[in-house]
């Protein structure tokens, strides 16, 4: 009876393997982040938009210097909020570059120790092979020699 395949860098494997599920789960959250950032700088470009539309379709005789400065600065705070929203997300974005490349990297690493898990194991088929070839010719042999062995007796 042939012995089962067993790899002897089972665990380094497995370990890989559960770095990899990690990194992957790291990844998709900092995503997530990143597409949360860019929903609320999406929402004050809205809010921008909106508020010039909005004065800008305002009779002229309706807006008064008052009116204006306030919505000089209403604007001009949207886009101090904007600029500063940009900037979280470039971060964010580049949290997720460099999360995409940790990921890689455990890819690598675990595919590293498969490829030698499956060179190990087509090692292993061809061992058994061998050995189930030999016991089978030598069953054949002896049987070959009963048979003579009988007939000259």
């Amino acid at each position: 009876m042939a012995k089962a395949f067993s790899f002897s860098l089972q665990k380094v494997l497995d370990i890989r393997k559960h770095r990899e599920d990690q990194k992957a789960i790291e990844l998709s959250r900092k995503k997530a982040a990143l597409n949360k950032e860019k929903e609320k700088l999406k929402q004050l470009r809205s809010q921008k938009n909106k508020a010039l539309d909005d004065e800008s379709t305002k009779e002229n005789s309706d807006l008064n210097l008052n009116t204006l400065i306030v919505m000089k600065e209403y604007i001009e705070e949207l886009n101090s909020r904007i600029k500063h929203q940009n900037q979280r997300v470039e971060d964010k974005g580049e949290q997720v570059r460099k999360s995409h490349k940790k990921l890689v990297e455990a890819m690598k690493k675990k595919k590293i120790v498969e490829i030698l898990k499956d060179r190990k194991y087509e090692e292993f088929k061809k061992t058994t092979n061998l050995n189930e070839t030999k016991m089978i010719d030598e069953i054949a042999v002896r049987k070959a020699n009963r048979s003579m062995n009988e007939d000259n007796a």
